[in-house]
């Protein structure tokens, strides 16, 4: 699947009804709500949709660049909220990840899906932290962990931003038009390390330019 069409997959998720099933109420994005961290870095269930990315590039140990790309979604679907069985998927988490190798001419991506429980996927609400299978996005005490293990590329990186969060828009909070809303922040990393694995093995990068949010 390419990202675009994992996007407008996701995307098509408000449109899903449930026969004999009443509406659920999500929690609206308003302006004039301060923001406060650790807490709003994490999960927001009550929500329709939120993610969380970081992008950037890596210098390879022989100079040349490679470029990453992570993203988790937590999507509310609305479905089997007043059913109490484990099985009814009220949250899920999908996953989306790449690598950009100028020297291979295109990208390398995969992605995950799964309803939140039975340990397969999961998000915290007190600091950012996401997992679906083996992937996984976390706070950490100086920075972001990012781990992507695919069939034929794998990274673990270490982000480590270079200052508070950035807000855009109003406060943290912009107009999409049609009546809705988000808040988004923006983290810059001044370094991103680790080690990733593609068709020679494992190797060590250091990197730059990453961008979280």
């Amino acid at each position: 699947m390419q990202r675009r069409d994992f996007l407008i997959a996701l995307a098509s998720l408000s449109t899903f009804k449930v026969a004999a099933q009443a509406a659920v109420p999500f929690a609206p994005v308003l302006p004039g709500r301060p923001l406060s961290f650790p807490a709003d870095h994490g999960a927001h269930p009550d929500f329709r949709t939120e993610w969380w990315y970081a992008t950037g590039w890596l210098n390879l140990p022989d100079g040349s660049p490679l470029g990453f790309q992570t993203t988790f979604f937590r999507v509310r679907t609305g479905i089997g909220e007043s059913n109490a069985s484990a099985f009814a998927p009220r949250q899920l988490i999908l996953a989306h990840a790449a690598i950009a190798d100028p020297a291979l001419g295109r990208l390398r991506h995969d992605e995950r899906s799964a309803r939140v429980g039975f340990g397969r996927a999961g998000f915290a609400t007190d600091q950012t932290q996401v997992w679906v299978g083996d992937w996984r996005f976390e706070q950490q005490a100086d920075g972001y962990r990012a781990v992507v293990r695919s069939a034929d590329f794998a990274y673990a990186l270490k982000l480590v931003p270079n200052g508070p969060p950035m807000l855009n828009g109003d406060a943290g909070f912009q107009h999409q038009g049609a009546g809705s809303a988000s808040r988004q922040l923006l983290l810059q990393s001044s370094a991103a390390q680790g080690r990733w694995q593609c068709d020679a093995g494992w190797a060590d990068q250091s990197g730059h330019r990453a961008g979280l949010a």
